[in-house]
């Protein structure tokens, strides 16, 4: 079954860790408008100028634009990201996921925590994963409230389906979104990262199927080697808004920040989320500020539950351990 972490949990979790958090491990990029091609870690002042600019967008927006976006109130989340953006406030930033200086927050600890997951478990083999559907797209039209549950089902489905559900192991997933500038809606996209068992049956879901099924149809689980564990782990759950943009003549794609007033309309669906509903996990539970495997703690775990060691700090020659053979560049988490 499918973990319940619920958004205090994610909100509490942490790396004790300096080495696990991404603002140390990776060198700061100053502005997270840059996008997927950014190679360091936002700063906070970059991401508080990104909140005003986005307050300014949501109340630029047009009054019979808002009218047609369901449960709008853009005054008061143009509100939130000033106060959040404001130098002088005392009090903790505010619940926002609109916000890149909340984001910024969350990746640190989220991420960080799936940092030292993973470091604690080096007999496991894993790699990235993502997994979309034509059926997970929507705008301020059509979908707008469905399309969390729709796209939680289907993966839920596809889980079962291939024996990754009850496989050892783990998985855990983020679902972030574009827009897609061909059809003029945003689509959804789940990436995350997975190990054990559970990744060999994505890897072999027509050999590993369940109760004879197949597959959700429209959905694949797609596995990607792991590079650079720390640099690409950032892009499991973006500080940035992207937009696919097709090429004259129709001979490629670009990605860019996504235009206005699309880029509003998503932060507003964001701002009416919690983060809870946007994490799917398998094989994990939250355990005091981290995240811990469960057959680690069900006496099931084959290679004997995890070890006790302090994890030793991330090396540069350690990061891309996963995938010796690979000798390019690393770069972000693989993209749309």
């Amino acid at each position: 079954m499918l973990a319940n972490l619920t958004s205090n949990q994610l909100e509490f979790l942490t790396t004790t860790n300096q080495d696990r958090r991404l603002d140390v491990l990776l060198e700061p990029a100053g502005d997270p408008t840059i996008g997927l091609a950014q190679v360091g870690f936002e700063t906070t002042d970059a991401c508080l100028a990104e909140d005003r600019i986005r307050a300014r967008a949501i109340r630029a927006l047009k009054p019979k634009l808002r009218a047609a976006i369901p449960n709008c109130d853009a005054a008061g989340l143009a509100d939130r990201l000033e106060t959040i953006a404001d130098p002088s406030r005392t009090k903790p930033l505010p619940q926002c996921l609109a916000s890149a200086g909340y984001l910024r927050g969350r990746r640190i600890g989220v991420l960080g925590a799936i940092l030292e997951l993973v470091a604690e478990h080096p007999e496991l083999d894993i790699a990235w994963i993502s997994t979309t559907s034509l059926a997970l797209r929507f705008d301020h039209r059509e979908n707008w409230s469905e399309v969390i549950g729709k796209a939680r089902k289907t993966v839920q489905h596809q889980m079962e389906v291939s024996g990754a559900m009850t496989a050892p192991g783990f998985l855990i997933t983020y679902l972030t979104g574009y827009l897609d500038q061909r059809i003029g809606r945003f689509r959804l996209q789940f990436r995350g990262i997975a190990g054990g068992e559970k990744l060999k049956c994505i890897r072999e879901p027509n050999t590993l199927t369940h109760n004879a099924e197949r597959p959700q149809s429209g959905l694949k689980f797609t596995p990607h080697r792991i590079w650079d564990l720390p640099r690409q782990i950032s892009g499991i759950m973006p500080n940035f808004l992207p937009e696919v943009v097709v090429s004259s003549g129709n001979k490629g794609t670009a990605i860019q920040r996504m235009s206005e007033p699309y880029h509003s309309i998503y932060l507003i669906w964001l701002s009416q989320r919690a983060l809870a509903d946007l994490w799917v996990a398998s094989g994990l539970f939250y355990l005091n500020g981290r995240l811990a495997i469960s057959e680690c703690y069900d006496g099931k775990f084959k290679r004997g539950g995890p070890d006790r060691r302090r994890p030793a700090p991330f090396r540069a020659r350690d990061l891309v351990s996963r995938a010796p053979e690979l000798k390019e560049r690393t770069r972000v988490f693989p993209g749309i």
